[in-house]
């Protein structure tokens, strides 16, 4: 981007996004900048770290830029990144600049300090930050003093950013600073209205426009500032009710989760110990059942036949009249002898099978004669 000259650059366009203005280098020691009422600036020095651009080189050894706002309205700084050289104070925290470093400053409102202004230097200063310098990244800590201070502001009209490089050949050349500024309208106290525009509160009530909220830019910038920045959910978008909607919406889901879990456990739970339960019923025998389950299977019991049809089916039908009558209740059976005085009976010419017993029923069938001496 080309090297700004004066008349002052006119900063504030309709838009949203920051102008953003490099005032130092190619042998410019100073230049001006006016900022609309309510609007800002995004105001850089060199290259930030890891770019590949060259670095600005020393040819500035000292560079002072005039920042300017309509009256009424104030100003502030907040110094987002810088890494200039410098030795970090393990016993103060802070920083010891090697020789370059960046000072703010800005004249009162007084006729008696307008007056004092014109003293050469920033002795005479009303209000004015140590040597900055060191590393700065991330979230500004909102200190306006100190070595290690990163915002400043000012209820004047009028600040001054002054840049100062050492004039040795061995100091580092890659020094890089960016500093937003914002012009805002001071109130004296909160109950003061803003006017349609946003209120940050802080040690100071400063009024800045609604459209640097939540831009990843902090343009609240007094002590304990920031606060235009430190609740934007969703970047871009500030409305309460919707970070408040999702706050609780997140915890009731979180909460019907873990209560489902919780069921979901305890359901597997008793299942588990059911089938456990199952199992050990099917395997371990009841008390008392024990003979029960060991004993083998009972064997078929068959009914013998009668005495009589073993007797009769081998016998010779010639000799049946003579068969004396069966024996009474209680009386033994007829002895061998006495039943086939002549001998075994002679076989028939037709072969008989063997008696077929049913269950618990009797049913004779033809047999083969018994062998001599054969018992039933």
């Amino acid at each position: 981007m080309p090297w700004r000259e004066a008349p002052p650059l006119l900063v504030g366009s309709p838009c949203c996004d920051l102008s953003e203005f490099r005032l130092c280098g190619h042998n410019k020691e100073s230049g001006s900048i006016y900022i609309r009422p309510s609007k800002a600036a995004i105001l850089t020095f060199g290259n930030p770290p890891g770019s590949k651009q060259p670095p600005p080189g020393r040819s500035i050894h000292e560079c002072v830029i005039s920042i300017t706002t309509r009256e009424n309205f104030s100003l502030s700084a907040v110094v987002e990144e810088m890494s200039i050289a410098a030795t970090h104070n393990k016993k103060t925290h802070g920083w010891e600049c090697d020789g370059d470093y960046l000072k703010i400053s800005t004249v009162g409102t007084s006729l008696f300090s307008k007056l004092l202004n014109i003293i050469p230097g920033d002795f005479f200063r009303s209000k004015k930050t140590d040597k900055l310098c060191g590393m700065r990244k991330g979230k500004p800590r909102f200190s306006e003093v100190g070595s290690n201070a990163d915002v400043f502001s000012t209820i004047a009209n009028n600040m001054e950013v002054m840049f100062h490089q050492s004039d040795s050949k061995s100091s580092p050349v890659d020094n890089y600073f960016r500093i937003v500024i914002t012009s805002f309208k001071y109130v004296k106290n909160a109950g003061d209205a803003c006017q349609g525009m946003y209120h940050c509160r802080g040690s100071e009530n400063y009024c800045i426009g609604k459209e640097y909220v939540c831009d990843t830019h902090y343009n609240c910038a007094g002590p304990r500032g920031g606060g235009d920045e430190s609740r934007c959910e969703v970047p871009g978008f500030t409305n309460k009710i919707f970070s408040t909607t999702t706050t609780i919406i997140t915890s009731l889901a979180s909460i019907v989760g873990a209560a489902f879990l919780l069921g979901c456990i305890i359901t597997l739970g008793k299942k588990m110990r059911s089938q456990s339960s199952s199992q050990s019923r099917s395997v371990t025998p009841r008390a008392g059942r024990l003979s029960e389950m060991s004993d083998p299977p009972l064997q078929r019991q068959h009914t013998l036949p009668p005495y009589e049809a073993v007797v009769m089916a081998d016998a010779d039908p010639s000799w049946k009249s003579s068969n004396p009558e069966s024996p009474g209740t209680g009386e033994l059976p007829p002895k061998y002898e006495s039943l086939f005085p002549d001998g075994p009976p002679i076989p028939t010419d037709h072969t008989p099978t063997a008696p077929s017993i049913g269950n618990n029923q009797q049913e004779q069938s033809p047999h083969t004669a018994s062998s001599p001496g054969g018992e039933s």
